[in-house]
């Protein structure tokens, strides 16, 4: 049996030896009274033979990344383009590889020295996200327009440590997903939650929203209680929808289940929707779905029709965020990493916004219904994507008739009715 100083029982291979006794060398000084360089010894007989042509660029010695070549491939790396395609964009550039005065792996060495020069991941991650302190200005003023609504995702988690990402987003006047703050939690208990609701409060001066929008995490509800407790708890539509898919696996119920949920029904109607589906289905006794029902008023249409939710009625909002996140964040950043390109993406949709306002400005739509005078209005005062949301029920009403109309002193009764030749929808 071999001993672990023979190297017999190491897992992994030695390192191979690249040194082998070779005496040439040659030896220079600077002449004291010239300046000149002199030449004082020479030996030029290997013990080996002399590399190819071809390979000596790949030695250590050719080897440099200069400073232009490191500028040019950290600035890569802050737009979350990977270190092979980086290369692979210096090969291009140069030609072919042999022009390259480095190899793939100097690169990466040089990534992990600059790591190192840096710190450790928590401190780079703090110094990150001190220098961007005055994003906090745009979030506010956001918040202050449309922080009414806000929704808490914390099922994002792709980061190095598995983390998870809570998100508290809302929707802006281009009816577009915005993110008002973030933080990554090391644990989902209710205290955790309850300190960074109260941080997410203290920030953006004290107003709370008047609802809440989450995947119906339990430790998150217990928290909104405390911190928000005037605010309705509403719960996300896109992750009911997975959660019925992981637990049910039965594409029918999904689909069903998405009318009870997302169709503008009356609640009997609700009801008797909701009954049917469940005996035609044979899931009357199973648990899930006895208390996804228990908690029906925090999810369908016809129970909780009376509540404002900004734009958050239908599954893509979740869905399209964690899309977008995925293009920038990757499960191997660090933390400092991950927050830079969490801000590359916040700056993104910022651009967005920014881009939808001058279409509002410098771009007027076409007027198509009966009632051009409100129709123009409404082009003028809205913004293109709101404008283009209102216009459908411009021409609905378009097709409405008052056949009678009654008053006491309370109220005002209309009876309406759509025209025959109007589309049924």
């Amino acid at each position: 049996m071999g001993s672990v100083n023979d190297g017999t029982q190491r897992k992994r291979e030695p390192k191979a030896e690249t040194r082998c006794g070779c005496e040439a060398e040659m030896r220079v000084h600077v002449h004291s009274e010239s300046g000149r360089w002199i030449i004082s010894h020479f030996q030029d007989v290997h013990n080996h033979e002399l590399l190819d042509d071809r390979l000596t660029f790949m030695l250590p010695g050719h080897r440099k990344m200069d400073a232009a070549a490191l500028e040019q491939m950290n600035m890569m790396l802050r737009v979350g383009i990977k270190t092979p395609q980086i290369y692979s964009s210096f090969v291009q550039t140069s030609g072919k590889f042999q022009n390259l005065p480095f190899l793939k792996r100097d690169m990466y060495n040089q990534i992990g020295k600059q790591q190192r020069l840096i710190g450790g991941d928590a401190m780079a991650c703090l110094k990150f996200l001190e220098s961007t302190v005055q994003a906090n200005i745009g979030i506010q003023l956001d918040y202050g327009l449309f922080g009414d609504v806000v929704a808490f995702d914390a099922t994002y988690r792709k980061n190095k440590y598995m983390c998870p990402l809570v998100m508290f987003s809302g929707v802006n006047h281009h009816n577009q997903t915005i993110v008002f703050a973030a933080a990554l939690v090391a644990n989902e208990n209710e205290q955790t939650y309850t300190w960074l609701l109260q941080q997410f409060l203290d920030a953006l001066k004290g107003k709370a929203p008047g609802c809440v929008i989450t995947d119906g995490h339990g430790a998150m509800k217990k928290a909104i209680k405390v911190v928000f407790p005037g605010a309705y708890h509403h719960l996300c539509a896109w992750h009911l929808l997975r959660n019925a898919t992981s637990n049910l696996s039965n594409p029918r119920f999904t689909s069903e289940f998405k009318k009870c949920m997302m169709f503008d029904y009356d609640v009997w109607e609700f009801e008797d929707h909701w009954h049917y589906m469940v005996d035609a289905l044979g899931l009357s006794d199973n648990q899930w779905v006895s208390d996804l029902y228990s908690r029906r008023r925090m999810w369908a249409i016809a129970q909780i029709r009376d509540n404002f939710f900004g734009g958050f009625r239908t599954t893509s909002r979740c869905e399209g965020l964690h899309s977008m996140l995925g293009k920038f964040v990757q499960s191997c950043h660090n933390l400092r990493d991950f927050f830079e390109q969490f801000m590359r993406c916040i700056s993104q949709m910022r651009s967005r916004e920014a881009h939808s306002d001058l279409l509002s400005v410098v771009r007027e739509p076409v007027l198509q219904s009966p009632f051009l005078d409100l129709e123009r209005s409404a082009a003028k005062k809205l913004t293109r994507a709101i404008f283009f949301n209102f216009r459908p029920m411009l021409f609905r009403a378009c097709t409405l008739k008052v056949r009678t109309h009654t008053w006491s002193q309370t109220s005002d009764t209309f009876t309406l009715s759509r025209s025959a030749n109007a589309r049924r929808e």
